[in-house]
């Protein structure tokens, strides 16, 4: 996905892990976006109600249009902007982590089969990571933030379940907003 420089960026995400997975490859310069695009001063945001989302947003003049990139696990959430705002945003992107971001941390360990075995099939991967790995603080941003320290493990582990994960027609994960992906 190329996005425009000429934009402003409001990326939102889910949870801490979701945040902390976007700020590594923010700090690497991996995505399309640059942290000096993003609203609120370089800030990652949080995930919002559209209506906050305007509130706090949408009603100040921007000189650039605004893209909105959502970093969440559910593919069914809606959010459907004002009239009176949506000339305001050039698009909405959903960028989907499903079943949850910690399925990367499952992948980087080289534990999906594992994962997708009828033993854990009804695991969510948090829970896979806390019982079977013993990865108590999966769900804290500091533990995937040194977990992924090293940048080319977490883009393998993006790579990985782009190739194990069955999208929908239109779905993006996170390689969408990769720079590249050999």
């Amino acid at each position: 996905m190329d996005i425009n420089s000429d934009t402003y960026i409001a990326c939102m995400c889910e949870g801490g892990a979701e945040a902390a997975t976007i700020n590594i490859l923010l700090d690497n310069d991996l995505l399309w976006f640059s942290r000096a695009q993003l609203l609120d001063g370089g800030a990652l945001l949080r995930r919002c109600k559209v209506r906050d989302f305007e509130k706090r947003y949408l009603r100040q003049a921007f000189s650039k249009k605004i893209i909105v990139i959502r970093v969440l696990d559910s593919k069914g959430e809606n959010f459907k902007l004002k009239a009176a705002y949506q000339h305001q945003v050039d698009k909405i992107v959903d960028i989907i982590t499903a079943p949850e971001i910690e399925i990367l941390v499952i992948i980087a360990q080289g534990k999906y089969q594992d994962f997708q075995g009828k033993r854990h099939q009804h695991k969510k991967p948090s829970d896979y990571c806390k019982q079977v790995l013993k990865l108590k603080d999966v769900k804290k941003p500091e533990f995937i933030s040194g977990y992924f320290s090293d940048v080319n493990k977490l883009l393998a582990a993006i790579r990985e379940y782009d190739r194990l994960h069955r999208k929908e027609k239109g779905e993006l994960s996170l390689s969408a907003l990769l720079k590249t992906i050999e």
